[in-house]
């Protein structure tokens, strides 16, 4: 499916979060990251202890915005100042250092980032985000700033080293700080990832969806009786909002061999926008971050409008099964495997 790698910001998915940052020394940051088993390379090591690298007394949140250097409009990659000025016109601005620790404290649930590839020198690894910052010294053989990643299991808040001449790959992932003023497009989605404070209004969302169903049913269709507190603590829920307005859910769920959308849900004020398309790129790409080679999900037979459009997006029927009184329809989408993140 067409992840629309080829919008611009904001037009291009990207992954907002609200990062708390600030209120910790640096020898706190770094305790905190022990006691969350997060390992740091030597660049990490080196940043933490130069004496330009400073943190705030006070807390403060930041919008930050993650979001591939193809979506900046830079469909064959860029150098760093190009990106750089291409995200500051688009209303994003650099992030202070200190981000990348405690972003890696708010993220522990990375997807796996290592598929077997091989390392390739001098590009971003796989499955891993930047932290776009400015960086403290002007000397190529000082680490620029840091970037997350999950490695066989293990977290890593790694520093990076690179020179004015270094060309980003399309799909390398950057993290900014969003800025707001008119180069910000009020109307436009953006994703990101739900927590605990959103059940609430995950389940009324999804009540509101799925409500002209149960006449057709006889019954409320299942997304409306799930405990929404339980699953967004448990597994990948995401979020598409247009402004401070949410406008649809998604929920994935990890299996063995494969990836289970269990629900996707609109607003019935944003229908017909285009934004459950969106969401259903956005497993697609959660599911090639996890590994995975496939994507399945299943919808009752008698929601035809769902089966016509997840066949015309290229899932297949596999199989039915009895429930209910009905019919479930189960249904599979094989993926090209990813190619590694530059």
């Amino acid at each position: 499916m067409d992840l629309e790698t080829q919008s611009i910001y904001p037009d291009a998915p990207a992954v907002v979060r609200s990062v708390q940052a600030g209120g910790l020394t640096k020898s706190e940051l770094l305790a905190e990251l022990r006691r969350n088993a997060v390992s740091l390379n030597e660049s990490a090591e080196r940043l933490f202890a130069s004496e330009h690298f400073t943190v705030a007394a006070s807390r403060y949140s930041v919008v930050a915005v993650e979001l591939a250097v193809a979506a900046l409009g830079f469909p064959q990659g860029a150098a760093t100042a190009e990106i750089y000025a291409r995200a500051e016109a688009l209303g994003l601005g650099l992030c202070p250092l200190e981000l990348g620790p405690h972003l890696r404290l708010q993220y522990l649930d990375q997807p796996e980032g290592y598929w077997g590839q091989p390392e390739l020198q001098h590009q971003a690894p796989s499955g891993s985000i930047t932290i776009a910052s400015a960086p403290l010294a002007d000397d190529d053989d000082f680490p620029k700033g840091f970037y997350l990643r999950r490695i066989k299991g293990a977290l890593w808040l790694r520093g990076y080293r690179s020179g004015a001449e270094h060309i980003w790959s399309p799909g390398d992932r950057l993290l900014f700080r969003r800025a707001y003023g008119p180069a910000m497009a009020a109307d436009q989605p953006a994703i990101r990832r739900a927590t605990r404070a959103d059940a609430a209004a995950v389940a009324a969302l999804t009540d509101a969806a799925y409500r002209k169903y149960i006449p057709r049913l006889g019954r409320k269709p299942q997304p409306m009786t799930a405990d929404y507190a339980l699953l967004v603590e448990q597994h990948p829920t995401w979020l598409v909002e247009i402004g401070q307005r949410l406008a649809g859910v998604l929920v994935l769920q990890h299996e063995p061999d494969t990836l289970l959308i269990y629900s996707v849900a609109i607003n019935p004020d944003d229908q017909r926008r285009g934004l459950g398309r969106l969401l259903l790129g956005w497993a697609e790409r959660q599911a090639l971050l996890a590994g995975y080679r496939s994507l399945r999900l299943y919808t009752n037979a008698l929601m035809q409008e769902n089966i016509a459009l997840y066949t015309r997006l290229g899932y297949r029927e596999t199989r039915r099964e009895a429930y209910q009184g009905g019919e479930v329809v189960h249904m599979s989408k094989p993926l090209s495997p990813a190619p590694p993140a530059g």
